[in-house]
């Protein structure tokens, strides 16, 4: 099995980055966050297992959180 290395851009509500942040961190597959200046205020890189690990956490973990607004995926190739 081949993990990936994959990176969530996220658009966060205003005055929410550090409780999405905190929330983001406790996702096992999730290895590291950044708080960035720009069209997107946050990018979270995570290495899940396989797809449909990626498919759960983005859809069901990451997109549920209290304070996201829009994420965009991106999967690096191998």
């Amino acid at each position: 099995m081949i993990q990936v290395l994959v990176f969530v851009l996220a658009n966060v509500e205003l005055g929410e980055e550090e409780e999405v942040k905190k929330t983001v961190l406790e996702i096992p597959e999730v290895e590291e966050v950044y708080q960035v200046y720009g069209i997107y205020d946050m990018v979270i890189k995570m290495k899940p297992e396989d797809k449909e690990k990626l498919r759960n956490v983005v859809f069901k973990r990451i997109r549920e959180i209290k304070g996201l607004r829009s994420t965009m995926t991106f999967i690096t190739k191998e």
